[in-house]
């Protein structure tokens, strides 16, 4: 209850753990509180090692309670989260089917984001070799490429 008090109040408060900003976040919606707690609990995170740590460990929890709380900083970082590792993303494990689907759209625009600067850097390689075939910048390239090639016995 303090620390929903002195979040009211403007004054600093610090967040040890995921459940007491669980039951802080439940006791600002009865009161009808959630914007106020949200607006104060973004200055919050630089005095909560407990919450910055919960962001890395229980985001597909955490992302439920920044939604509730329109909370767009807690909500980026618990997103950012939820879509790595690149090569299994995690996003599969947030309970709530729209926060799901979200996380899935934004992990797939990252992936074609990626997919087009892969694109562009690879066609600008091949422009620069093409136009400029003894530029030492292109034979250090395919010099690298013969070596990754042997490397690999290929």
């Amino acid at each position: 209850m303090e620390i929903f008090l002195r979040a009211l109040y403007g004054w600093s408060f610090t967040i040890s753990s995921f459940e007491q900003l669980d039951r802080i976040v439940k006791m600002a919606d009865y009161y009808r509180a959630l914007p106020a707690f949200s607006s104060a609990l973004d200055g919050a995170f630089l005095r909560s090692p407990a919450l910055i740590e919960a962001i890395h460990e229980l985001p597909h929890r955490l992302i439920e309670v920044a939604a509730q709380l329109q909370n767009e900083i807690l909500y980026r970082e618990c997103l950012i989260q939820r879509t790595g590792p690149w090569t299994m993303p995690k996003y599969n494990m947030i309970r709530d089917r729209a926060l799901r689907e979200i996380a899935e759209a934004a992990y797939r625009r990252i992936g074609r984001m990626v997919l087009d600067t892969q694109y562009k850097i690879l066609n600008n390689l091949d422009t620069m070799m093409r136009n400029n075939p003894g530029d030492q910048r292109v034979i250090n390239y395919q010099a690298s490429q013969r070596a990754l090639a042997m490397q690999c016995g290929t």
